[in-house]
């Protein structure tokens, strides 16, 4: 199994179903992104994936009906993670939620979107980042309420800088990402 952590068989046989199922979507990820940095996402059959994450297609099966599901349920597990780090801040400023979304899209979930990107995979992956972005949207006070079009704009901003960020190897600096990201929305805020 292409688990991060190595797990003894006297540990995986204590697991409840709950945890065992957690186990092998993890497994299945991992083998995911794996073979994505190989070969072309639509190269990937089932039978290869579940050889690479040691498990069977019945258990591939039990959790996703298609890869694509894999992405979007780490995506959404992303989201859950970045959302608890913004609710440390109280009320975050625009600075606060930019500077705490680019450090937390480094390292290893910047992985995660570099494979998403070079299998072509971005653009399916566009209307969840912005269906969660209406929960930031929630802790901002803009002041005055902000039409949908005006999220909409927004979100697909944001997107699109860190696609290209990603793919340029995350070499601006978070701060600087964070900078003109939060200058930008005062300008548009004043529009």
């Amino acid at each position: 199994m292409l688990q991060n952590q190595t797990v003894t068989n006297a540990r995986f046989l204590f697991m409840n179903n709950g945890e065992q199922k957690i186990f092998f979507q993890h497994c299945l990820y991992d083998a995911l992104i794996k073979l994505m940095r190989e070969k072309s996402f639509s190269d990937i059959s089932i039978s290869s994936l579940c050889n690479t994450a040691g498990v069977s297609r019945m258990t591939y099966y039990r959790s996703y009906t298609c890869k694509e599901d894999i992405l979007m349920q780490h995506l959404e597990e992303c989201f859950h993670k970045y959302l608890e780090q913004l609710t440390s801040f109280g009320k975050p400023t625009f600075y606060d939620i930019a500077d705490t979304f680019f450090h937390f899209w480094q390292g290893e979930e910047q992985v995660f979107l570099s494979a998403v990107i070079k299998s072509g995979l971005s653009s399916q992956l566009v209307d969840s980042f912005c269906n969660y972005l209406e929960e930031i949207y929630s802790l901002i006070d803009f002041g005055q309420p902000i039409e949908s079009f005006v999220k909409s704009f927004l979100a697909g901003g944001l997107y699109k800088m860190l696609v290209d960020w990603i793919k340029e190897g995350g070499t601006t600096p978070v701060e600087s990402m964070a900078s003109f990201l939060a200058n930008g929305s005062k300008v548009l805020a004043e529009l």
